[in-house]
């Protein structure tokens, strides 16, 4: 559609060329652009998300974002946090990295790599822990944030015929979106997650979900808005925002912010309709961060991180028992074999689901609320023909 050459990180992607470049920030495109920059309703997380720079804080060129999981480790994008001596400030204090602690890059379970970090920071906030969630599937509605760059209230349009762009309300195509302003605020923004199965060879090797920026053509009609699929508050992601996170409608952690697509001819501090934001899929690597970091990821129990502890995780636990290794096999103590002291502590939650952010402990009980008490036909029965086989299997 625009048509170029293809460049390094480049891949053609809705009929243009586009490049990857690090995330840095939520653009809203609805009204001034300028909201959203206070807590979103069910999303308490929003707390977790900090800055990240080494002193110069939101003015800091290289700022960036981060996301506090819990037991005093802060998860961001390695290409913006591998810096040494972090500062994170959440919710207005300054929090310093601890350098005697190593620092933590995840890797999935099939040995893929990351654009991941965990450091630990020298003292507790006192904030809640955050709940990691399974892998979403396309369609889910996400709510982002970080500190990313402000934008113009006005929209701008491109003859995206040439290259480079020209601004212009006449041209074909003609490429409508918004210029980034010179300051920064930390702000949300929804989006859903895109169907995506032909992924391209040359992406960063991190395990990605993507969402697109959509908009309608004019671009001023609501109601052609929500005709197109727009969410509320659709946006993308701009600079600053990478590390910043990435929740489901449960206040799940599901992903971290990390790229965003430019095309070929587009201007630089730009974002336009039609492009991708790039975000790491956390649940591929909650079992390494669990085991490298001895954090929990969710409900102790929730195996499979859908914010229940229920049959389902009990017979992950049952099939893994005695060989399993990591916490999506049932291994909740982090200890790293699957034995009856994780039975026993998946037996002490069974019922619960998540609904709340969890106490800080990563060995606690946890928060979340009783789903009801369980019936006969439920995980009762399941013990019963299966704790002696458990026994048996630990002598």
């Amino acid at each position: 559609m625009f048509g170029a050459a293809i460049k390094c990180l480049g891949w053609m992607a809705i009929g243009a060329l586009l490049m990857t470049r690090p995330a840095e920030g939520a653009l809203v495109a609805a009204g001034t652009g300028a909201q959203n920059t206070t807590m979103p309703s069910g999303i308490p997380a929003w707390n977790n998300v900090g800055l990240l720079s080494s002193g110069g804080g939101i003015t800091d060129p290289y700022h960036g974002s981060s996301v506090y999981l819990g037991d005093r480790w802060v998860l961001t994008a390695n290409h913006i946090g591998s810096f040494p001596n972090w500062i994170v400030n959440l919710n207005g204090t300054n929090y310093f990295e601890d350098v005697n602690t190593p620092a933590v890059s995840p890797v999935s379970a099939s040995g893929v790599g990351s654009d991941l970090v965990l450091k630990r920071l020298t003292v507790d906030p006192g904030l809640p822990a955050v709940v990691i969630g399974a892998s979403p599937a396309a369609g889910t509605h996400i709510t982002f944030m970080g500190y990313g760059s402000n934008r113009d209230p006005a929209l701008t349009t491109w003859d995206a015929s040439s290259n480079p762009w020209v601004e212009s309300n006449q041209g074909s195509p003609l490429v409508g979106g918004y210029k980034w302003l010179g300051t920064s605020s930390k702000r949300w923004a929804t989006n859903k997650i895109d169907s995506w199965t032909n992924k391209p060879a040359d992406l960063p090797p991190t395990v990605l979900n993507r969402a697109s920026f959509t908009y309608s053509t004019d671009y001023s009609s609501a109601a052609a808005n929500n005709a197109s699929g727009a969410t509320s508050s659709e946006g993308t992601v701009v600079g600053g925002d990478s590390g910043g996170g990435v929740f489901d409608d449960r206040n799940r952690l599901i992903g971290i912010n990390l790229y965003r697509d430019s095309f070929t001819g587009q201007p630089d501090n730009t974002s336009v309709f039609g492009g991708y934001s790039y975000f790491a899929d956390i649940a591929t690597y909650a079992d390494d961060i669990a085991f490298k970091t001895k954090w929990a990821p969710s409900l102790i129990g929730d195996a499979n991180l859908d914010g229940y502890v229920n049959n389902a995780d009990f017979k992950i636990l049952y099939n893994n028992f005695g060989t399993g290794t990591h916490w999506s096999q049932g291994d909740f103590d982090l200890d790293g074999i699957v034995d009856f002291n994780d039975y026993q502590l998946f037996e002490r939650n069974f019922g619960l689901s998540y609904t709340a952010p969890l106490a800080g402990s990563p060995f606690g009980d946890g928060g979340g609320t009783l789903a009801g008490v369980p019936e006969p036909g439920g995980l009762s029965l399941l013990v019963i023909g299966a704790l002696a086989a458990l026994r048996r299997r630990t002598k």
